[in-house]
Parts: structure tokens; C-alpha cells; sequence
């Protein structure tokens, strides 16, 4: 059988030996390894630069979805039923992902200071961290899976064509003008108490026929099927509300009576 050189792949005679490797330099023969190594660097190099690139992109994509929502803050005062169909046709969850989270963090500053302003009234009784917590755990109940579940049942359980993010963007809008009615009622409340409670009220009737007209106009699906689903997410969320309450608050306000009846049998 013929043989051949392993480096040059020159048949060979048997028994001899190639002598092709006999004029290779040593620099020549580590020059090559070298020149590898600085390829796959280079490789290397190009991967990590794509990826921050890709980390870049994504980061400034984000920024720029966030400034669009709050530049249309006030359109959703304006023409909250058109602000909600411009955020349909773009057909991305992540602004209602963003309009969700705006009404959350909002949840969380505003109970922070309401918190910690009833504690500096109360001898600092109030457990405020986990009052906070569980605000922030109601509100995130009530927007993301409020929004969760009507997708789930109107789409999976009545087969409607809506996707999560058109859901999405109705809950997400609504959320946004519940927190800034919410921060308006605060405000009057500190001059009314009376007029804040009623302005409360108003705010929230007007958010929820925002957003049930909404969705009764957008959704493509039989009207029976969508009272349905919006009377089955509707109890369901309160049910889970309720539970949240009994389970977590009403601990706490034990805790707190506990502790004012101990105060005030020291007198």
C-alpha cells in the first residue's frame, strides 16, 4: 500500500522517510500557532463587541419605548380611546409592560409617604415596610395579572384573536391614568377629605368605562364571551385581592391595635 507524507502528502517510497520538515525555521514552525491565536482573538474580540452592541441597542430601544409612553401622557387625557389604538397597531407587549410598571412604582412612592407619614402620626406603630409591600403586591395583582388573565380568557379560553400585547395596551393606558388620578385625589385630599373620597370614586368609574369600552371595541369576539371574560378576571382578581388582605394586612393591623392597646393600659 502506498504511503505519503503526513505534512506534504508526497508518495513515499517504503521506509523512507520525508524530509520536507528538515529547511522549517523553528520562528516558522511557532509563527503559525501565533497567527491562530491572534485570529481566534480577533474572532473572540468581534463576538464580545456584537454582543454589547446588541446590549447597546437594546438598552437605548428600551430608553426610547419609555419616553414615548410618557410623551403621550397627555393624549391619553385627550383621547385616552385613540391613544389606546395607536399603542394597539404597534403590536408590542413591552409598552404595556412599561405602562404597567409606571402605575406599580407610582403605587410604591405614593404609599411609601402616605405610610410614613400615618407612622410619625401614630408613635411609629405601623409595620410600613410591609404595609408597602403589600400595596406594591395589589397593585402588581391588579395590573399585570388582572391583564394576564383577561388575556388568558379571551383568548385561550373564548379563542379570540387578541394578542397580549393589544391587551396590554389597554390595561397598560389605564393604568397610567389611574396613577395620575390618584396623585391628583391625594392632592385634594389634603384640602378635602370629603371631595377627595369623592373624586376618588369618580376616577375610578371613569378608568374602568376607559377601559371596559376599550376593550368591548377592540376586541374582536362575541359579546356574551367578552362579559364573560371580563366578569370571570374581575372576581377572580378580587378573590386573590381578598386573600392578599386577610392573609398579609389584617396581621398587621392586629399588630398595630396590639400594640396601641399595650400603649395606651401604660396609662
Amino acid at each position: 500500500m502506498a504511503k505519503f507524507c503526513i505534512h506534504c502528502g508526497r508518495p513515499l517510497v517504503e521506509g523512507e522517510v520525508c524530509n520536507c520538515q528538515s529547511n522549517v525555521k523553528p520562528q516558522d514552525a511557532v509563527q503559525q500557532p501565533n497567527e491562530t491565536l491572534q485570529s481566534n482573538n480577533v474572532q473572540n474580540q468581534g463576538t464580545t463587541n456584537g454582543s454589547c452592541t446588541n446590549q447597546n441597542v437594546s438598552s437605548n430601544e428600551l430608553g426610547n419605548k419609555i419616553k414615548f409612553v410618557f410623551s403621550k401622557v397627555l393624549n391619553m387625557f385627550k383621547s385616552p380611546s385613540a391613544t389606546i389604538n395607536e399603542f394597539i397597531e404597534k403590536n408590542d407587549s413591552q409598552y404595556g409592560v412599561i405602562m404597567m410598571a409606571i402605575n406599580v412604582i407610582g403605587i410604591f412612592v405614593i404609599s411609601l409617604i402616605q405610610f410614613l407619614y400615618l407612622n410619625s402620626k401614630l408613635y411609629n406603630m405601623l409595620p410600613v415596610a410591609q404595609l408597602v409591600i403589600i400595596a406594591v403586591i395589589i397593585a402588581a395583582v391588579s395590573t399585570f395579572g388582572f391583564a394576564s388573565l383577561l388575556f388568558v380568557f379571551t383568548n385561550k379560553a373564548f379563542k379570540s384573536d387578541a394578542s397580549l400585547a393589544h391587551i396590554f395596551s389597554i390595561n397598560g393606558v389605564t393604568s397610567v391614568l389611574s396613577i395620575c388620578l390618584q396623585i391628583v385625589v391625594i392632592i385634594f385630599t389634603l384640602l378635602s377629605a370629603k371631595f377627595g373620597l369623592i373624586l376618588s370614586v369618580i376616577s375610578f368609574i371613569y378608568t374602568s368605562v376607559i377601559f371596559i369600552t376599550n376593550y368591548n371595541e377592540t376586541v374582536k369576539l362575541d359579546t356574551d364571551k367578552k362579559t364573560y371574560a371580563l366578569f370571570i378576571t374581575y372576581g377572580a382578581i378580587f378573590i386573590i385581592q381578598l386573600i392578599i388582605f386577610y392573609m398579609f394586612v389584617s396581621s398587621a393591623i392586629s399588630g398595630t391595635l396590639g400594640s396601641f392597646s399595650s400603649l395606651f393600659g401604660s396609662y
